[in-house]
């Protein structure tokens, strides 16, 4: 992947970050809250949860699980979640952002 890819992946997400888009993607798990200024937690919907072990970043496109330790960024949480390709997942972010006259990177 080149820079270009790189400075267009890290728009969607600063223009994201600063929407607190992490409160749509994550809003719907169970038991989702903020922690901090700095970090949401919610139950895992990749194992069977009741801790809240599901970290999510605020500040960052991130999340963890404590528990399963499974990790990624956002493109990889909605892959995984949704089954979707790279280009899908990372389609709904630019939709979400509403970044539609920056062409999709090859």
């Amino acid at each position: 992947m080149n820079e270009d890819y790189f400075n267009f992946l890290n728009s969607i997400y600063s223009e994201l970050l600063a929407r607190n888009y992490q409160t749509v993607l994550f809003g719907n798990l169970e038991k989702f809250s903020e922690l901090s200024n700095d970090q949401y937690i919610a139950c895992c919907p990749f194992h069977e949860d009741c801790g809240r072990s599901f970290s999510i970043a605020a500040d960052k496109p991130v999340w963890y699980c404590h528990e399963c330790k499974e990790k990624g960024n956002w493109i990889q949480y909605i892959q995984k979640k949704e089954g979707l390709s790279y280009k899908l997942a990372l389609g709904r972010l630019v939709e979400a952002a509403a970044i539609y006259t920056v062409p999709l990177p090859a």
